[in-house]
């Protein structure tokens, strides 16, 4: 649901019984929880600031798509004024700052900022927002090209040589993580921080950095030859790998929001390949 086009986060894009389990990832012991907004069909959890405040999107049982917002136990729908083909919040900062993606009458999608009720549709024509931080600072990709919007100015983020480039997520230090796609024809995950590209990549796996918090630990998404994609965090050159444990774990675990806390939130599939949103929590 990141990508820029409605029917591709529709494909993305649930309420089941709250389902809790307990894993190992290397050496930290992680709790996990699916749940669903009410009267949805699918869901995917986006973001998750310090408070725990978690953002994300649903189709409902009539297939419109819908934003969310899950504080203290209570879900709170987020539908942008005349989106006529749905919305989406993809992330959410400390300071309750809400990022996100609507989708025009003919499917395009356009970023907005929800700041305390108002509605600002962002400068990012065709292009899709997917990481805020604590200083409003805003990352996303448009046109084969990731960007940084901060106060105001639009700044292109390339991978040197790369044949498309996304950015997905970036902290209070003002380091972004994403994904490149290099000559190679595969996805690699960086770290771009004072200028400089840093390469992410497992051996016999292809990954993407989508989310880093404050302590520099990246979340992103690993995709090895044979098995289902799972998540990760990358901390001190070591990857720790996110499996959501039982029977919703059949498919595909896919995090996309990590917070100063180390919590995790994302999108796992059950037997039926139904979408579910889930919490992961160290």
């Amino acid at each position: 649901m990141r990508s820029v086009t409605r029917r591709s986060a529709l494909a993305f894009l649930v309420l089941a019984a709250l389902t809790s389990a307990s894993s190992w990832a290397g050496d930290v012991l992680y709790h996990f929880t699916t749940f669903d907004p009410p009267g949805a069909s699918q869901s995917a959890a986006f973001g998750i600031n310090a408070a725990g405040t978690i953002v994300g999107g649903y189709l409902d049982q009539d297939g419109a798509l819908h934003g969310y917002l899950l504080r203290r136990g209570s879900f709170t729908t987020i539908d942008v004024p005349d989106a006529a083909n749905g919305s989406l919040a993809q992330a959410i900062n400390d300071r309750g700052q809400i990022l996100g993606t609507f989708f025009d009458a003919a499917g395009n999608p356009n970023s907005y900022l929800l700041d305390r009720g108002t509605f600002t549709t962002l400068p990012v024509p065709g292009g899709s927002a997917s990481g805020i931080n604590n200083r409003g600072q805003v990352v996303g990709s448009f046109s084969g090209a990731g960007y940084l919007l901060s106060d105001g100015v639009l700044t292109p983020i390339v991978v040197p040589g790369a044949l498309s480039t996304g950015a997905s997520g970036i902290n209070d230090s003002g380091v972004i993580v994403g994904r490149y796609v290099g000559q190679d024809f595969r996805i690699h995950g960086y770290i771009y921080s004072d200028g400089v590209f840093t390469t992410l990549d497992a051996p016999g796996a292809e990954v993407e950095a989508v989310g880093i918090n404050n302590a520099g630990k990246v979340l992103g998404l690993y995709h090895q030859l044979g098995h289902h994609v799972r998540g990760f965090v990358y901390s001190n050159g070591t990857f720790t790998i996110l499996d959501v444990p039982g029977e919703v774990a059949a498919s595909a675990t896919q995090p996309y929001g990590i917070n100063d806390r180390g919590q995790v939130v994302g999108q796992v599939s059950d037997t039926a390949f139904n979408e579910h949103s889930f919490l992961g929590t160290p």
